[in-house]
Order: structure tokens, then sequence, then C-alpha cells
């Protein structure tokens, strides 16, 4: 099995000032699989794998205590937000977001 994990942050004030984003691939020894990112500098996008495949990423939102819109395909499947575990922790200065999707690799 491998691992998705997406992490949104926002800090400032509650409103969320300004934020970071990333997107993580790692198989079953947490090593990242990651050989390149997409060029967009957002995490919606293709993640080349160092098997020589692709992963195509897209979320609606992750980030100021919202995670939806998450789905990605990979070898031919598809999958989405249903199968994923996720946790949002924050205060009044920050907020982060993550979310983990398992698929097989």
């Amino acid at each position: 099995m491998c691992a998705l994990v997406a992490v949104g942050s926002t800090y400032g004030t509650i409103f969320g000032i300004g934020g970071s984003s990333v997107v993580q691939i790692f198989n079953s020894y947490c090593d990242n699989i990651v050989s390149s990112t997409p060029d967009s500098g957002s995490f919606n996008g293709d993640y080349e794998l160092i098997f020589g495949t692709t992963l195509s990423f897209h979320a609606d939102s992750i980030g100021e205590a919202d995670i939806s819109g998450i789905s990605f395909t990979y070898q031919g499947n598809t999958f989405d937000q249903s199968g994923c575990f996720s946790r949002t922790v924050g205060g009044s200065t920050f907020v982060d977001s993550l979310v983990q999707c398992n698929f097989p690799c």
C-alpha cells in the first residue's frame, strides 16, 4: 500500500492571512516516492512517481478547517475522499488540515 498525504495550513488570524499546502506520497516503508511535482505551484496536478507512473490529484479545498472535493487517479483507478482519513487542528492563529488516502501501488 501507498499513502497520499495532503496538508493545508493557514496562519495569521482566524480568517487566515496566509498559508501553504503540500502533497507527499509514500510507499509502505514511509519513503517519499514522488520524483516530480506539478509546475503550477498548486497541490492539484500530476505527480510523477519513482516507478515511472503518474498520480493525478485534485482537491477543491484543504485548509481553513475545510477538506473537500478530494479525488485522485492512479493506474486507471479513481479514488475519492470517502476512503480517506482527515483531521483538522488549530486555534486563533493557525489552522492545519491534513488528509491521508491509502491506495494500492
